[in-house]
């Protein structure tokens, strides 16, 4: 297409080579097409339009520039002028410049704003701030005594780094809206000459798709701007589109034309459009839309709906191309407008915790540096006269203060946030390249598109969940029917699923290696009373776990089951084929004749291989219409007037007229269709919502029980009978019998549309009724009547349609099953077991929305539906469903609201914190009928009624991605609605089912990895500098160092970073299929379990402890901590405490020597603390990374203790020291026991923990160490990660006893009569 046009262009140029003419651009915008000669370049024209305008006052530009978001004030409508004459791009009237481009950025910076935004988050960061302020007093000459730039340089480079990673993430994201930008849209573009017009086709990227332009659209192509249609080749002049990414509604919307002539069929039509479109601003209403189109060339107005848009987002089906003209672009589409405009950065809720804890450590340092400023003033005002060697040395008091605040600001790590996002960096590749999570069928792996919030994944609260491409499959299959009061299992797609399934169960036998070994409850209870008898009642739920297990025998594995006693489809069309006679085989026959008519299918048929395929604009009547063909009813042929239909009994296919349609919406939520037969008879056919229809049906007077017919006196009646063989049957040939002798029919049909909707079903019941000619003439001048009306064309549509539907006879009933994704029920009870609380949000309709809620067990049969509507009496109904679960009286509640209730409190915030607390309470909270932008309302609304809260969002779609930005953590699923969402998310994986794993394993061991390396990170700091300030002590507190400034820097980087690393990247405190099996060990992190303050000062009091004994001790046992000092003529005073002098010293005292000592305990103690104390994972790399962290400190010392110049060695004698003690007994003796006596109480006071007061952690690692035990969880974690869950298909026509409670779903049914 691309060549062509250019060589079009090429030929058009040729052709003019006139030197006043100018050539064309060919990227020229189609409504900009000038002939090329009007233009000739005019100076005084350019002069008038370009030249003085610029002379105008500079404020007028900046008005302008500013004027798109308060001039829109002042207008209240959009006009598109559309000529073929046009010469300039059109302009915005609420802006004086043109309409916005196409292009659309989720990125969060700019070029711009990247460096304030990014400086104030990283200084939002208390240990960076606190770093900032020590950087500029140590820059103060005089005050620091370790330099002036060892901060501020650090400080640099480290925040520059998280700089560059939030940049780098930010652009990843712009790449990703590159990749929607550049995609390829048709768009006309238009060659004029003198004598001719030439329009044609071209691609061009979305990004130049202008606001005017026409735009060709094929099917299943996405729509890529909202559009106005202008011409469709079907018969309607309609098109079909998927608004699934949008609304989450999986039926398709017909979109109508403006005009319905066929004028603007083709691009040369296109071209010659003069037309003025004027139409509402743009706005986020995704469900209404008005303006007009005048056409001047005919001077006929068209009135512009939301039947006549296409929105950006949505895709073309079952139409083969459209036209349409651009009205919306870019960020001013209703999809777009929907979004977050300012989306948060994210940052988790450990960090608020770690900045208090920087803020306690800040003023612990304050402290400390004042005690010791004031004990120097003190010991400088005794010692300043006598002590010859500070004279003339006098300080002033605030470089005093500010050099102690220096010496111990590194208390606070000053690369802890680094280094964190270094081990982040890490976990976030681990959970990328984790095999379990990735779905094979879609080649999807999981994606952490950040790391920043990794430990999110362990505190989560609250999930919110999308539904359609979530939840479910977008897949309708047809699941079951009910006539003559018989049900059948339609089972076509069941018999693959089974046998899938058990070579599921064959992969994990021998995955965890189990034989035909049963593991009985008692063995289980033996191997657990065995480890912890007295905590076994409390920590496992035995109650849960299976009675016995063989891996290997199939028929104990939770899998689908399906009873050999069902009727299936097959059965009954057996049944059909041997006897077409009988009653109930003439009634299933023309229930399925009644499946195959009453719908809007249009077929089609591959010539290549003669196979019929279907285009519905409703997924349920896919699948109905499919399943028909399945058993033989095949619509061959359909158009406006007339379906023709093949079925297994007749040789020809029979031809049936359509006289009238009557369509489905969600007020009716019926549709009718009325036919003449073969047999020149008028019938009508109903489908719809159960309660619907059975208002508008005949009822028998007698109610009889709904019971097996073996036990039913009526049961006769049903029995098949035979008609001479000589009397052909047609399906179409099916006679009501009198309403009391179907009382047994009409009563297990009903009771079977309970049993289905309770399976979590969707329910459809099927009525009809024979009209003769004379009441069809009646109804159908009426109907005509209103088809024609002007005002109020579909009331009077509905009323006309409430005539005709009435005296129905009930046909049969179907359920249809809402493809739940694989696990998705298992993986909703394992949320709610680890303490979530889970929140469905979804544009689809109420009923939708409630049978999968039963289907994914959101809903129990015993759970009470709190139904919030719009009306005066919400906030009244609220209040008392608070009182109800407050109280007890509803202890398992469900609440359930439609967008119009939600529209109505979220202007009243006090409602609305009201309506979030109620749902807070709530087991489960289901939203139906809610836009993109009240899903985000939702999120954030809960996010301030609970603040403490972690909330998670995840959906598939583009109307997700705004409520996946405003929650704390945002999940994309990689589905059939695009990558919209993907690209907006944190992580984004394959199924739902992944969110297990991601929740339950990842984010519990990120959680528990990043805590316990914050922890270790404060104890080895605290550890090392508390013994500076210890050390004050024999210093007369001048601030002297004890360790060599060097080996001091070189502490955090080299001597203590690998344990607290790997703890970060590769600790497990429990199994993955421990914590898969057991939900409930995820409220840890919910309940702030591995980080608080009172963990963290227990972490910080070990550290003085050791800090203490590090210092103390070696003094100790060198000899005296203080001695006597001889007077001098210095001193005067006999018992002066000094510094001893001791034999490690050889009779002097050495301060490189006893700093050396200290820091080699405190290498030795903070590496057996945190690599082995705390940490659960023992393993060859561990053990490997603590004694390479020794080793290194060991190697470092030798070649620095070898290559330190003797010149340098004034002040710290490094040359040769460490050889020295390396052969010295004393300082081994003073290591060892140093080490034993520090450590010794960490040891202990675990194990008596453990033995007294075991905690919830520590009880689940010892049930590790039973085999049998870890293989049965083992193996449930590969049936959750498989998707092999129980689920069992029962028979409807067994005698069941009747319940004297109904269930949540049963009160939903309201007949007019009881059964």
């Amino acid at each position: 297409m691309k060549d062509a046009t250019s060589a079009l262009a090429h030929d058009a140029a040729e052709e003019w080579k006139d030197p006043e003419v100018l050539t064309p651009l060919i990227t020229q915008h189609p409504n900009w097409s000038t002939s090329f000669a009007e233009t000739v370049v005019d100076k005084e024209s350019l002069r008038t339009t370009y030249i003085e305008p610029t002379k105008s006052s500079w404020y007028s530009s900046l008005f302008k520039l500013f004027r798109r978001k308060n001039g829109q004030a002042d207008i209240h409508n959009r006009t598109i002028h559309l000529s073929p004459t046009i010469q300039f791009p059109l302009i915005d009237p609420a802006t004086d410049r043109a309409f916005v481009s196409n292009s659309i950025t989720s990125t969060r910076y700019n070029l711009f704003d990247f460096l304030p935004k990014q400086l104030y988050a990283q200084f939002s960061k208390v240990a960076n701030l606190y770093f900032l302020f020590v950087a500029i007093i140590q820059m103060v000459p005089g005050w620091s005594p370790t330099g002036q730039f060892t901060t501020i340089l650090p400080l640099a480079i480290f925040t520059s780094i998280a700089m560059a990673r939030e940049g780098y993430d930010d652009l990843r994201r712009k790449k990703a809206d590159q990749t929607e930008n550049n995609a390829k849209a048709q768009v006309l573009r238009v060659y004029r000459s003198p004598t001719s017009v030439t329009a044609v086709w071209q691609q061009v990227t979305w990004k130049d798709v202008h606001v005017g332009d026409f735009v060709k659209i094929e099917q299943n192509d996405w729509i890529p701007a909202d559009c106005i249609l202008l011409y469709s080749p079907n018969e309607e002049a309609c098109g079909y589109v998927e608004t699934a990414a949008l609304d989450g509604e999986t039926n398709l919307k017909k979109r109508h034309a403006v005009v319905t002539d066929n004028q603007f069929d083709t691009p040369e039509s296109l071209a010659q459009l003069e037309a003025i479109i004027s139409t509402e601003l743009p706005n986020a209403d995704l469900n209404n839309f008005n303006g007009h189109m005048q056409i001047t060339t005919n001077d006929t107005i068209c009135p512009l709906t939301m039947e006549n848009l296409f929105l950006r987002g949505t895709v073309l089906r079952n139409t083969s191309f459209v036209h349409g003209v651009v009205v919306f672009t870019g960020e001013e589409s209703k999809i777009r407008m929907n979004l977050s405009r300012n989306v948060p950065t994210k940052a988790p809720s450990l960090q608020h915790m770690v900045n208090r804890v920087v803020i306690v450590i800040f003023a612990f340092v304050i402290a400390l540096a004042s005690t010791c400023a004031a004990l120097a003033f003190h010991w400088q005002a005794v010692h300043q006269n006598t002590a010859w060697y500070l004279l003339g040395h006098a300080r002033d008091q605030a470089s005093v203060v500010f050099q102690f605040v220096i010496l111990f600001n590194t208390m606070i790590p000053i690369s802890l946030y680094v280094t964190m996002e270094m081990i982040k960096l890490v976990q976030a590749w681990l959970i990328s390249n984790d095999v379990d999570m990735y779905h094979e069928e879609t080649d999807t792996p999981p994606t952490a598109h950040t790391s920043t919030i990794n430990e999110e994944l362990g505190q989560v609260n609250f999930v919110f969940s999308d539904k359609t491409g979530t939840l479910t499959e977008n897949l309708m299959l047809f699941r079951k029917l009910s006539c003559g009061g018989w049900a059948y299992l339609h089972d076509v797609d069941l018999i693959p699923k089974q046998a899938k399934e058990i070579e599921a169960i064959q992969s994990i036998a021998q995955k965890v290696h189990r034989s035909a070994t049963k593991v009985s409850r008692s063995s289980l209870s033996h191997s657990i009373r065995r480890s912890w008898q007295a905590a076994a009642e409390d920590h496992i739920e035995t109650d849960d776990l299976e009675e016995t297990m063989v891996l290997t025998e199939l028929q104990s594995a939770p899998r689908l089951r399906v009873s050999t006693e069902i009727p299936k489809t097959t059965d009954m069309m057996e049944s059909i084929a041997r006897n077409s006679h009988g009653l109930l085989q003439q009634r299933l026959q023309f229930f399925l004749l009644a499946i195959s008519l009453c719908h809007t299918v249009i077929p089609q048929i591959d010539h290549e291989t003669g196979q019929v395929n279907y285009q519905a604009a409703s997924p349920d009547e896919y699948a109905l219409v499919n399943a028909a063909k399945q058993m033989g009813y095949v619509i061959v042929e359909r158009t406006m007037r007339h379906v023709t239909l093949k079925s297994p009994q007749s040789d020809q296919p029979i031809r049936f007229d359509i006289l009238n349609v009557l369509e489905f919406s969600s007020k009716r939520k019926r549709m009718s269709i009325i036919l003449r037969m073969p047999d020149n008879r008028i019938v009508l056919f109903c489908k719809g919502a159960d309660s619907i229809v059975l208002e508008r049906s005949i009822l028998p007077e007698q109610q009889v029980s709904p019971v097996s017919p073996v036990d039913s006196k009526q049961s006769a009646s049903h029995l098949p009978t035979f008609e001479p063989a000589s009397v052909q049957h047609k399906e179409y040939s099916f006679y009501d019998l009198p309403i009391e002798e179907e009382h047994w029919e009409y009563a297990r049909t009903v009771h079977h549309i309970q049993q289905f909707a309770t399976e979590g079903l969707r329910t459809l019941l099927y009525a009809h009724r024979f009209m003769t000619q004379k009441e069809y003439d009646e109804w159908n001048i009426e109907y005509t009547k209103a088809t024609l009306a002007i005002d109020g064309r579909e009331a009077k549509l509905e009323e006309v349609g409430e005539k005709i539907e009435i005296g129905l006879r009930i046909t049969g009933a179907t359920a249809i099953e809402d493809k739940l994704q694989e696990g998705v029920a298992d993986s909703i009870d394992r949320i709610r077991k680890a303490g979530m609380r889970m929140w469905m949000l979804t544009g689809d309709k109420r009923e939708t929305a409630i049978n999968i809620g039963y289907s994914c067990r959101l809903i129990k049969n015993e759970s009470r539906l709190i139904h919030l509507e719009a009306g005066p009496q919400l906030e009244s109904v609220i209040m008392q469903a608070l009182t109800d679960i407050q109280t007890g009286r509803a202890p398992d509640a469900v609440l359930i609201i439609d967008g119009i209730a939600l529209s109505t409190i979220e202007n009243n915030k006090p409602v609305l914190a009201l309506f979030c607390q109620l749902g807070c309470l709530c087991q489960s909270v289901i939203c139906c009928r809610v836009s993109p932008s009240q899903k985000a309302l939702v999120v954030k609304a809960t996010r301030a009624t609970a603040p403490r809260a972690v909330t998670l969002a995840i959906g598939d779609g583009a109307n997700d991605c705004a409520m996946i930005q405003e929650a704390h953590v945002g999940i994309g699923i990689a589905g059939k609605e695009g990558m919209q969402a993907a690209r907006a998310s944190d992580y984004s994986i394959g199924q739902f089912r992944f969110l297990c794993k991601l929740l339950l394993v990842h984010g519990h061991w990120s959680y528990i990895r990043v805590s316990k390396f914050t922890l270790g990170t404060f104890l080895k700091c605290m550890t090392f500098y508390l013994t500076q300030g210890i050390f004050q002590l024999w210093t007369g507190f001048s601030g002297t160092s004890l360790y060599e400034s060097w080996s001091l820097s070189f502490y955090n980087t080299l001597f203590s970073s690998l344990p607290v690393m790997m703890i970060g990247v590769f600790e497990k405190d429990l199994r993955a299929s421990t914590l898969i099996a057991n939900p409930h060990l995820y409220k840890m992190g919910q309940r702030r379990g591995a980080f608080n303050f009172y963990i963290f000062a227990k972490w910080i009091l070990s550290a003085w402890w050791y800090a203490g004994c590090i210092v103390l001790i070696p003094l100790a046992i060198n000899g005296t901590l203080f001695v006597a000092g001889g007077s001098g003529p210095h001193n005067g005073t006999p018992h002066e405490a000094t510094i001893a002098s001791v034999a490690l010293f050889d009779g002097t005292y050495q301060l490189y020597t006893l700093g050396l000592t200290l820091y080699t305990i405190t290498v030795i103690i903070v590496t057996l603390k945190v690599a082995y104390i705390e940490c659960h994972t023992q393993t060859i790399v561990s053990h490997l990374v603590a004694w390479a962290e020794i080793g290194c400190f060991v190697l470092y010392n030798l070649i620095y203790s070898y290559a330190y110049p003797v010149s340098k060695s004034y002040e710290y004698a490094v040359k040769g020291e460490f050889f020295r003690l390396l052969k010295t007994p004393l300082f081994w003796l003073i290591v060892v026991f140093t080490v034993t006596i520090a450590i010794g109480p960490s040891v202990v006071g675990k194990a008596l923990s453990n033995w007294f007061w075991p905690s919830e952690e520590f009880i689940y690692q010892e049930y590790e160490k039973d085999s049998r035990l870890t293989q049965l969880w083992e193996a449930e974690t590969q049936r959750q990660i498989l998707g092999v869950e129980k689920k069992t298909i029962i028979n409807n026509n067994e005698t069941q006893p009747t319940s004297t409670t109904r269930s949540g779903r049963w009160q939903l049914l309201r007949f007019s009569r009881k059964y």
